[in-house]
């Protein structure tokens, strides 16, 4: 921290490594910036009036060493961990960084970008969408492309797992935050649906769940396209460790859009949904919690949202 507010070092350093032409001198610059970035929690380097730097990082994620590339990339990530510094990456020439991050993700080029760093790029995002400055969530999510980069690696499936947990954290978290009239609330639930087939983890049901928890936002979500299909069929899933919860979520979204009067009939003429309930109040809820280490206090919710949900809709036919 004494070296960061030494004044000069850290212009002299970016100066270094943009004009050296010798690499391991540009090795060493971005060695000593994420040496420098990497404070604890009360002590995050502030890179506000810092643009040069930020500029010398994006630059060094593009150098031929996998070592400089690496190091650069660790420093974003390092310095992503304050709210003041996420909100600045967010917004830094028109998202430059944060369209950085989503060409490491998406790399398939082990060469230029291995698991371990597509995971330390997908982390920095999850770590920027933790940020409590809604400003930084909704650059994020308005980003082109980026809520499509991450619903794209959980359909695909093959991506390190690491990698895949912390998109579809970030997909989560967004949910919480990004509702109408946001400019790219649609462009959010098409990436629900996108991602819908994601089961290491329940974060895509309970985004969903998040985003029919507003009233005001069920008669969008039931009209969205596939969204209901989608949703029937995270009800249905019977395979994984995580089945238990994603159906448990589905469930409790498709509950709470079957409040909206006005939209039952179409939930209502949705055989997936329909077809998800049936076999959900058939199934052995009770049974299924006590195998999940759950009371039997637990167990009473999710069984009557079923029971609920399709006496709402049956009502409506």
């Amino acid at each position: 921290m004494l070296m960061m507010t030494e004044p000069g070092l850290i212009l002299s350093i970016s100066a270094i490594s943009n004009s050296a032409q010798n690499e391991m001198a540009r090795q060493c610059a971005a060695l000593a910036i994420m040496n420098l970035s990497n404070g604890d929690n009360n002590s995050i380097p502030d890179m506000t009036g810092r643009e040069f730097l930020l500029d010398t990082l994006v630059r060094l994620m593009d150098d031929e060493r996998p070592e400089t590339r690496r190091n650069a990339a660790v420093a974003i990530y390092n310095l992503a961990n304050s709210d003041e510094n996420s909100a600045l990456l967010a917004r830094y020439s028109d998202g430059i960084i944060l369209e950085v991050l989503i060409q490491i993700i998406l790399s398939h080029d082990s060469v230029l970008w291995n698991d371990h760093a597509r995971a330390n790029a997908s982390e920095t995002l999850f770590n920027m969408s933790c940020s409590n400055n809604n400003t930084t969530l909704e650059l994020m999510a308005n980003h082109p492309g980026l809520l499509d980069t991450l619903s794209t690696i959980l359909k695909d499936g093959t991506s390190f797992i690491d990698i895949s947990m912390y998109c579809a954290a970030v997909l989560l978290r967004l949910s919480e935050i990004i509702f109408p009239p946001s400019p790219c609330h649609n462009v959010l639930l098409t990436s629900f649906v996108k991602a819908a087939c994601w089961t290491g983890t329940d974060c895509i049901a309970q985004a969903l769940d998040a985003q029919a928890s507003k009233p005001e936002n069920r008669q969008t979500m039931i009209l969205h396209y596939g969204l209901l299909n989608a949703l029937g069929r995270m009800a249905e899933l019977q395979e994984g460790e995580e089945c238990f919860k994603i159906r448990a979520a589905a469930i409790s979204a498709i509950y709470k859009l079957s409040l909206e009067t006005i939209t039952r009939p179409i939930i209502a003429k949705n055989e997936r949904i329909m077809m998800a309930l049936t076999k959900a109040s058939y199934s052995q809820l009770g049974q299924e919690y006590k195998e999940n280490d759950k009371t039997e206090k637990e167990t009473l919710p999710t069984a009557k949202l079923v029971t609920e949900a399709l006496k709402n809709l049956i009502a409506t036919l």
